[in-house]
């Protein structure tokens, strides 16, 4: 319909990928094709969205693009999104609440404007042992001391 074509087309243009719509899909590259897809289940209302890791082929400026769409899309719609990522500065930045998991069991939830950063940082320390946080323009800067990581780990935004 007229309507789901007009939300499809903000959806692109609200990722600044408009200019893909009329491109065949099989052209574009890994990124566009998560971008695309990105769009296109931002372009259906939903009351829920579960997003596994959605960001994984995209670059560092459409990453936060995505979010930010996301971010709005959830305002917008007043709807929930849980998004699972590996990357513990992107959740800080842009969710509300943090699930922690390890190998499929939630260490810990925590409503973030609730906690205090000390609390943040000791609760990624469970799966991070090195990790360390910095605020700096309200934003956490997230670093390590050295490279040891967790193998299974997981930050899930809500």
């Amino acid at each position: 319909s007229a309507k789901q074509y007009q939300q499809a087309q903000a959806a692109l243009e609200g990722l600044g990928i408009g200019h893909l719509a009329q491109q065949d899909f099989l052209t574009l590259s890994g990124g566009q094709q998560q971008l695309v897809f990105f769009a296109r289940t931002l372009a259906r209302p939903a009351h829920l969205l579960i997003l596994d890791e959605a960001d994984s082929a995209v670059d560092f400026q459409n990453h936060h693009k995505m979010m930010a769409q996301l971010r709005h899309h959830v305002q917008k719609h007043q709807s929930i999104a849980l998004f699972c990522t590996h990357q513990p500065d992107i959740a800080l930045q842009y969710a509300d609440h943090l699930l922690i998991m390890q190998k499929g069991k939630i260490l810990h939830q925590l409503e973030i404007s609730q906690c205090s950063d000390r609390m943040i940082e000791s609760a990624l320390q469970d799966i991070y042992s090195h990790i360390r946080l910095a605020k700096q323009w309200g934003q956490y800067l997230v670093g390590w001391r050295d490279t040891d990581e967790s193998e299974d780990e997981h930050f899930l935004l809500e």
